[in-house]
């Protein structure tokens, strides 16, 4: 049995939407309670969903894998791996700071 929809002013405001709020809230429980299986343990009382029977589609197909490019193919060919970026800053333990590896002011200078 459906209700129809109260009308809603502004003095009324409040207690309708939590007297509806409970309603459909109870309604709800009212349902699972008594449709599903319920399994009762020392934490309480829980009701086993069933799994979900409707699977949504996807609006586009899944994507087909790329083709590897011509140099990916060649890489691969040969084993060639990318090279590891290591950063540009060590850390330099006699000024407690980090400094560049090479060039100007770098931990290759041995200053």
């Amino acid at each position: 049995m459906q209700t129809p929809s109260p009308q809603l002013t502004p003095s009324n405001l409040e207690q309708t939407l939590h007297s509806t709020a409970r309603d459909a809230a109870q309604l709800l429980i009212n349902q699972i309670l008594t449709t599903v299986p319920l399994k009762s343990t020392q934490d309480g009382v829980f009701a086993t969903l069933p799994d979900p029977i409707t699977h949504l589609p996807r609006e586009k197909p899944v994507p087909k894998p790329k083709e590897p490019t011509k140099w990916e193919q060649f890489a691969k060919k040969k084993g060639i791996a990318a090279k590891a970026k290591d950063g540009k800053l060590v850390y330099d333990e006699a000024t407690g700071e980090w400094v560049p590896k090479w060039g100007y002011k770098g931990s290759n200078k041995g200053w």
